[in-house]
């Protein structure tokens, strides 16, 4: 290596190796420092709004979300006022008065039978014609 020369604006450091001069430096470096530093507070505050909209998507999800569950829980109790209606208008006793009432229908003294054969005496099927072959 050779010595600089007079003209150069390198020095040596500490360990002996050549250093640039902050002098040749000066007014280039303080434009890049504002750069980055506009740009780190543009980022700054692009990470900020960023994070504020999620927040406030978010609530409007919950309260989204709680407005959907009670409207749930309001068809639910429809639902179950439903059934106990149903309940109620299939009930043997209300069917009974109103064909009653309404109908004119009466009870009758002995249940209904089975028409037709007796249950021990039930006509067999007939054979099928394939389990006459052969014979």
């Amino acid at each position: 290596m050779s010595p600089p020369r007079s003209g150069d604006s390198l020095s040596r450091g500490s360990a002996g190796v050549p250093v640039a001069e902050h002098a040749a430096d000066g007014p280039v470096r303080p434009f890049l420092r504002r750069w980055l530093a506009a740009m780190m507070l543009l980022g700054a505050a692009l990470l900020a709004t960023l994070y504020i909209s999620n927040a406030i998507a978010v609530n409007d999800l919950l309260a989204n979300i709680a407005s959907l569950e009670h409207e749930r829980d309001m068809a639910r109790v429809d639902n179950e006022k439903l059934r106990a209606e149903l309940l109620r208008l299939m009930s043997v006793e209300r069917v009974t008065t109103l064909a009653s009432s309404r109908l004119g229908m009466v009870q009758p003294a002995q249940p209904p039978q089975m028409m037709g054969a007796a249950v021990g005496n039930r006509p067999q099927p007939a054979p099928r014609a394939d389990s006459t072959r052969g014979e």
